[in-house]
């Protein structure tokens, strides 16, 4: 059997995702005040957005495991 698997940083939607049988690793997203947040499911676009906007240092990711 072969999997497909993403990050969630394709930005398909889960609507798509799901469709095409593809499994969606979520980033975390750490912020400057240490704060953790997992790409698509913690917070929004939008929310990141305007966080962000508010950072003195940009968000680090990482891989996923």
């Amino acid at each position: 059997m072969i999997r497909i698997l993403t990050d969630s940083t394709c930005d398909l939607l889960p609507a798509e995702a799901a469709r095409l049988g593809v499994e969606v690793v979520h980033m975390q997203v750490r912020f400057e005040d240490g704060e953790v947040f997992r790409d698509g499911l913690d917070m929004t676009p939008d929310e990141f957005y305007a966080r962000l906007v508010k950072c003195d240092k940009l968000p680090t990711t990482s891989q996923p495991s």
